[in-house]
C-alpha cells in the first residue's frame, strides 16, 4: 500500500519512524536502556532484553529508584526497598530487600 508523504505517495516501507520528535528512515535504529529499536514499515520493532538496573539509599532520607527517580523523606519506619514478589504473595518472589530507618540521638536524625 503507498502513504502520503510531503512530496507525494511512497510505498509504507519507506516510511520514517518519529522517536523524540526526529524522524528516523528505514533500517535507523536508536537505543532504548540496552535494548535496540529499529524503524520498519514506520513502525519501531525493539528488541526485548531485560536491562539491569541499580538503585540506591544514601545520606539521611535519600533514595534513588530503578527508574533514575529521586525521592527524599524520613520516618521511623520500615521500607520494601526491591522485591520479585509478584500479586502481593508473599510465597513465590526469590528475593527482597527491606531498610528501615530508626531514630539516631536526639535530633530527629534518622539511621538506615
Amino acid at each position: 500500500s503507498t502513504s502520503r508523504w510531503i512530496g507525494g505517495c511512497i510505498t509504507e516501507d519507506l516510511c520514517p519512524c518519529v522517536h523524540n520528535g526526529v524522524n528516523f528512515q528505514p533500517g535507523e535504529s536508536v537505543q532504548d536502556g540496552c535494548n535496540t529499536c529499529t524503524c520498519k514499515d514506520n513502525r519501531w520493532q525493539c528488541t526485548t532484553n531485560q536491562c539491569r538496573g541499580s538503585c540506591a539509599i544514601y545520606g539521611d532520607g535519600h533514595y534513588l529508584t530503578f527508574d533514575e527517580k529521586r525521592y527524599v523523606f524520613n520516618g521511623n519506619c520500615e521500607y520494601v526497598l526491591s522485591q520479585d514478589f509478584c500479586s502481593g504473595s508473599s510465597v513465590n518472589g526469590s528475593f527482597r530487600i527491606i531498610t528501615e530507618n530508626i531514630p539516631c540521638g536526639t535530633t530527629g536524625t534518622t539511621c538506615k
